[in-house]
C-alpha cells in the first residue's frame, strides 16, 4: 500500500527538519469566518498552486516542495507555480517520498 499525501506531508517535514532546513506546512484554501453583523464571509488563505511546503536553504534559495502520494497529480496551477519558481531559481521538489528529496540533494 502507498503512502498518503498527509504521510508523505509528515516525512518531508521530518527529514528537513532533520537535515536542518528551515521548512513549514503551507495551507490554501478558504473558510468561513463571521464579518460585520456576525454574517459569515468567505475568507481565502494561501495562494492557488501554492505547495504544500515552503522554506529556505542554508545558501538563501527559497523552497518549495508539492507532496503526492504514488498515483497523485498536479492541478495546472501547481504546475505553473512550481515552473515559475525554478525559472526564479527556488529549489523546486515533487515529493511522493523522502527519496525524491535526496534526489534532489537536500
Amino acid at each position: 500500500m502507498s503512502a498518503t499525501e498527509s504521510q508523505v506531508l509528515k516525512a518531508c517535514l521530518a527529514y528537513l527538519n532533520v537535515r536542518g532546513i528551515e521548512a513549514f506546512r503551507m495551507n490554501t484554501g478558504m473558510a468561513m469566518l463571521p464579518g460585520r453583523g456576525g454574517k459569515l464571509q468567505p475568507v481565502r488563505f494561501g495562494k492557488k498552486g501554492l505547495p504544500d511546503i515552503c522554506g529556505y536553504m542554508n545558501d538563501g534559495r527559497a523552497l518549495f516542495v508539492e507532496c503526492k502520494s504514488t498515483i497523485g497529480r498536479l492541478r495546472p496551477e501547481q504546475v505553473a507555480f512550481l515552473e515559475r519558481a525554478e525559472r526564479a531559481g527556488c529549489v523546486v521538489v515533487v515529493a511522493r517520498s523522502i527519496e525524491d528529496l535526496q534526489k534532489a540533494g537536500l
